[in-house]
C-alpha cells in the first residue's frame, strides 16, 4: 500500500562527514551475509568497495529497503546545509525518500558547551521516510511535516538537554563495535535495546504502518502527534481514496445543524486518547449522540460551540468519526454508489453477525429508492423493531452502504417569462423605431402588471435589487405573492434558493420549521425547482472509491 513506509532512517552530517545513526527495519547478520553471497556470483572475483560502487548498487535495487546498504543511504539522505529546512524529495528507482532536514544553530548549543562549538561535530540531522515511488504528492506531504515535526521535536531536545549528541555517540560507539566483529549480527538490533531514541523512532514507525496515528512522547518530554488520514481511513474503507484536502474541505462544511457518528466504540475511543487530551473532548465523547445536533452536544458537554466544531474537526481528520445530519422522520436515505450485492461478501457476513436472522439483500432493496425513516415507520412497529431499525440505518451509515440524501432549491423563471422580459426588453431598445401599435401593447401590458400590483397593495420593495426584471416580473405574478407575509418570506429565504443550501440550513440560520418551509415552497412552486443529492460535507466519502469491486 502506498501510504505504508517502506522504512525510517536517521542520518547526521558534520565535521567527519554524513553517517546513518539508525536505520529501520534492517537486516539481521545472516540475512546481510546471505545477501552478500548472491551479489557475489564468481567466488574467485575481487570485492569491490562499497563506495566506489554506490552507482552500480544502486542501479540494482527495487522496492525492497533492506536491499539499501548503510552506506548508500547515508549518501542519499544525508544533504548539504544549504537544503537545511526545506523539504528533501528524492527518487530513486523505485523508492522515493522524503525528509526535512534541521540545521543545528551554532549560536545555541546545548548547556555545558561554549557557544558556537559543536562537541559532536554534528552540522544537521534528518529524519527520512522511504515511500514507494508511486505514493500520490497528498502522501509525500504527509510524511514531509511528519518529518519535519519529528526533527523540531528533537532540536528541542538537543537544545535543552543534549539529548541527540548524547543519543548519536552511543549509536556511532554501538556501530563500531559491529565494524569490528561482523558475526554479531546487526548493531541496530542493539540500538533498539540500548538507546531510547531507536525505540522511539521504531514505535513511530510501527504506529505509522499499523494504524496511521501516532502519540510519541520523545525523551519523556515533547509529544509528536500525528495522523496519516489516508492510512487511517484505509483501516475502515480499504477502497477510499482519501486526501487531507478532501477532509479539511469536509470539516469546514461542519455546521452546528450536523452531528458525529463514531467509527469505533467509545470507551475505545476513550482509552486511545493521550493523558493530557483536552477534559472538553472527553467531554464531548460521552454525550455523542446521533440524534443530536452538535449545537445541542455542545450546550450537553458545557462546552463553547466553536470549541466543539473544532473538536470534531480533529474526530473526522482522525478517523474517528465521520459527520452526518441528526436522526429524524424527514432523513431521506438511498443506496450509495459503488454499494455491494453479493449475499456472501464481507459486508454481508458483517452485517450477519451484527444482526442475526436479517437479510442483507432485503434490507438493502429497501433503499434502492430514495425512503425516509418516517416512511419507514409503521403503526404496528414495537419498541424493539424500532431500536432495530435505527441501529441499522446507523450501521450501513458507518459503513458507507446509505447515503443521506438533501433537499435543495433553485429559482427558475418559466420560459414563457423569459420571452416575454425579452420582448419588452427589445422593445425598449427600440423605442425610436417601434410603430404605433407596438408602442400601445408594449405600454398596455406594462399598465397591467404596474395595476395589479396597485391594486393588490404589494411593493415590489419588499425583494432584493439583484433580482433581474424577468426575475422580478415572474415572483409577482405568483398569485399567493399578493400575501404580503408571504412575500416578504420569500425575499427573506430568497438568497438560499441556488440549489447549494440544503433545507437544514435554511432552516437552521432563519430558524424556521420544516413545515414553514414546505409550505412556502408550495406556495411558490410555479418559479421554484426542488433536487435531491448529497450533503457537500460527505459527498467526498462516496465518490473517491477507487474500484467498482469493493467488498
Amino acid at each position: 500500500m502506498d501510504s505504508e513506509p517502506l522504512g525510517l532512517i536517521l542520518v547526521e552530517n558534520g565535521t567527519k562527514g554524513d553517517r546513518l545513526l539508525f536505520r529501520f527495519p534492517f537486516m539481521g547478520g545472516t540475512q546481510r551475509s546471505s545477501v552478500s553471497e548472491m551479489k557475489r556470483k564468481n567466488p574467485y572475483s575481487f570485492l569491490v568497495p562499497e563506495d566506489t560502487a554506490i552507482s552500480k548498487h544502486i542501479g540494482m535495487l527495487g522496492t525492497d529497503f533492506s536491499n539499501y546498504s548503510s552506506k548508500v543511504l547515508s549518501h542519499i539522505c544525508a544533504v548539504k546545509s544549504e537544503l537545511c529546512g526545506k523539504k528533501f524529495e528524492l527518487k530513486v528507482n523505485e523508492v522515493r525518500f522524503v525528509g526535512h532536514p534541521i540545521l543545528l544553530p551554532t549560536s545555541e548549543r546545548p548547556t555545558g558547551c561554549r557557544p558556537g562549538r559543536n562537541v559532536s561535530g554534528m552540522l544537521l540531522f534528518s529524519i527520512v521516510f522511504a515511500l514507494r515511488a508511486t505514493a500520490n504528492h497528498s502522501i509525500v506531504d504527509c510524511y514531509h511535516d511528519l518529518s519535519k515535526r519529528i526533527g523540531i521535536a528533537i532540536l528541542y531536545e538537543e537544545k535543552r538537554c543534549n539529548y541527540l549528541t548524547k543519543q548519536s555517540k552511543r549509536m556511532l560507539s554501538i556501530q563500531d563495535e559491529y565494524h569490528e566483529d561482523e558475526s554479531k549480527g546487526s548493531p541496530f538490533e542493539r540500538m533498539l535495546s540500548e538507546c531510547q531514541l531507536s525505540r522511539e523512532l521504531k514505535t513511530i514507525f510501527d504506529c505509522i504502518r499499523s494504524e496511521g496515528r501516532i502519540h510519541v512522547r520523545l525523551n519523556g518530554w515533547v509529544l509528536v502527534s500525528f495522523c496519516l488520514p489516508q492510512k487511517a481511513y484505509s483501516l475502515h474503507y480499504p477502497h477510499l481514496s482519501i486526501k487531507p484536502s478532501d477532509l479539511h474541505q469536509c470539516i469546514r462544511n461542519l455546521m452546528p445543524y450536523h452531528t458525529i457518528l463514531l467509527l469505533i466504540e467509545r470507551d475505545e475511543l476513550l482509552s486511545r486518547l493521550p493523558l493530557d487530551s483536552s477534559p472538553a473532548l472527553k467531554r464531548l465523547i460521552r454525550v455523542l449522540n446521533p440524534t443530536r445536533s452538535i449545537q445541542s452536544l455542545a450546550a450537553d458537554a458545557d462546552v463553547a460551540l466553536d470549541h466543539v466544531l473544532e473538536l470534531c474537526g480533529y474526530l473526522v481528520y482522525w478517523a474517528f468519526g465521520t459527520p452526518i445530519f441528526p436522526l429524524c422522520d424527514a432523513n431521506a436515505y438511498v443506496i450509495a454508489p459503488f454499494t455491494p450485492s453479493s449475499v456472501s461478501g464481507r459486508l454481508a457476513e458483517k452485517f450477519s453477525e451484527e444482526f442475526p436472522g436479517c437479510s442483507f439483500i432485503k434490507v438493502l432493496s429497501e433503499y434502492a429508492l430514495p425512503v425516509s425513516i418516517g416512511e419507514k415507520r409503521t403503526p404496528f412497529q414495537t419498541q424493539e423493531e424500532e431500536s432495530e431499525m435505527l441501529e441499522m440505518i446507523l450501521w450501513l451509515l458507518k459503513q458507507r452502504i446509505l447515503m443521506q440524501i438533501h433537499t435543495y432549491v433553485a429559482l427558475i423563471i418559466p420560459q414563457d417569462h423569459q420571452t416575454t422580459r425579452r420582448k419588452f426588453d427589445s422593445l425598449e431598445l427600440r423605442s425610436d423605431s417601434r410603430t404605433p401599435s407596438e408602442s400601445d401593447r408594449f405600454s398596455n401590458d406594462s399598465d397591467e402588471v404596474a395595476s395589479s400590483l396597485t391594486t393588490s397593495g404589494i411593493s415590489d420593495n419588499l425583494l432584493p435589487s439583484s433580482l433581474s426584471s424577468a426575475e422580478r416580473l415572474a415572483i409577482l405574478k405568483v398569485p399567493r405573492a399578493s400575501d404580503p407575509e408571504d412575500l416578504k418570506l420569500f425575499a427573506k429565504l430568497l438568497p438560499y434558493f441556488h440549489g447549494t443550501h440544503p433545507l437544514e440550513e435554511i432552516m437552521f440560520r432563519e430558524n424556521i420549521r420544516r413545515s414553514q418551509v414546505f409550505q412556502l415552497l408550495d406556495k411558490f412552486r410555479s418559479v421554484l425547482v426542488l433536487f435531491q443529492h448529497e450533503d457537500i460535507a460527505t459527498s467526498m466519502f462516496y465518490r473517491n472509491f477507487n474500484d467498482h469491486a469493493l467488498f
